[in-house]
């Protein structure tokens, strides 16, 4: 990875680079950031280079695919991760309220949501009692009929959304039903997705419930999450020091 990134050699002004190696899932990976930081304190990350040691790999394609979306979560995560305030009200009300993250890698755009309960370099954080983070106040993704029961089948459908023409999948909304002839579409013309056009989709671009990274002292006691938006992850708690997690089991961890 520093190889690649030109470690050592001059940099523009301004500009810097840092470098992170993990072992996570039996697999090595380092990555190089090049970053710069404004006199206003914003970050801009001008371009990531990632080096990964999986073993043995059937679809060369998969990794390089794995290894570019989790560099745009973390980045969206890190950067865009936060809940604001307007007149005593949060203004955010569901992931798809979140800015987009624009990424570059290797000259191809990369979007992601951002994570709705997030922060960085934050000390003291709680989050205690018997309630329930729930993301599904609208479903997040499409639904096979055969991975359903017929009364659950037809509860769904009757709640809202879309079905395809061949009756067997439904969509939270039309364009989640769009969104894949869409990507068939720029795939065959050659193409990247326009933010424009990734905001007409950002149903498809979900992230994580909460993420914390390099933060001090988190508890989280009792609380339950379900439903992220991403996949089966609801937390992500990365490089935290002395985080305890009080849900089903207690479990204490440290320096992770």
């Amino acid at each position: 990875a520093v190889l690649k990134a030109g470690w050592g050699k001059p940099l523009p002004a301004g500009r810097a680079m840092g470098v992170a190696v993990h072992h996570s899932f039996g697999s090595y990976i380092a990555q190089v950031a090049e970053v710069s930081v404004t006199k206003a304190g914003n970050v801009r990350v001008h371009r990531m280079v990632c080096a990964v040691d999986c073993g043995r790999i059937v679809n060369p394609d998969t990794i390089a695919a794995q290894m570019e979306s989790g560099i745009v979560f973390g980045l969206t995560a890190a950067l865009y991760g936060a809940i604001t305030f307007k007149d005593g009200r949060v203004e955010q009300g569901n992931f798809d309220d979140y800015p987009l993250l624009q990424s570059n890698w290797e000259g191809v755009d990369q979007y992601r949501c951002t994570s709705p309960i997030s922060g960085r370099n934050l000390k003291n954080i709680a989050i205690t009692g018997n309630g329930i983070l729930d993301g599904s106040g609208e479903v997040w993704r499409m639904v096979k009929k055969n991975k359903l029961t017929a009364p659950q089948w037809k509860e769904l459908t009757a709640s809202g959304g879309v079905v395809d023409t061949k009756g067997d999948t439904w969509y939270p909304t039309k364009e989640s039903m769009e969104y894949l002839d869409f990507a068939a579409k720029l795939k065959k013309e050659g193409r990247t997705i326009t933010r424009e056009e990734a905001e007409k989709y950002k149903i498809f671009f979900r992230p994580v419930m909460l993420s914390f990274i390099e933060c001090k002292n988190v508890w989280l006691d009792g609380v339950t999450s379900k439903f992220s938006g991403v996949e089966s992850s609801s937390s992500s708690l990365r490089k935290c020091f002395s985080y305890k997690f009080e849900c089903a089991k207690p479990v204490v961890l440290s320096e992770r």
